[in-house]
């Protein structure tokens, strides 16, 4: 796994395994996504949003909200081909 991948992963067992963190369960659930999501990405270096969202075993809105976020923190890139697909990018 890339650096970025680790780095995320082992910020959320942190935040995980602090006691005094109560966490919504959307939160949770979106990091854990944003991490399946990372892991297939890097896997590929670049895929189809909808290649995501059929891989990923959960819900097609929670999983588009997690490439949001990774895409807002830079840590894969969204970009349109010529025919307005949606492509995601390892970083």
């Amino acid at each position: 796994m890339k650096k970025n991948t680790l780095e995320f992963m082992e910020s959320i067992e942190e935040v995980s395994s602090n006691q005094e963190f109560k966490a919504k369960p959307i939160i949770t659930s979106l990091s854990l996504i944003e991490a399946d999501i990372l892991k297939f990405v890097e896997e590929r270096t670049t895929v189809y949003l909808h290649e995501i969202t059929s891989s990923i075993q959960n819900s097609s809105l929670l999983t588009i909200m997690a490439i949001g976020g990774l895409i807002r923190r830079g840590l894969v890139k969204g970009v349109r081909d010529k025919l307005g697909r949606i492509l995601v990018e390892a970083r």
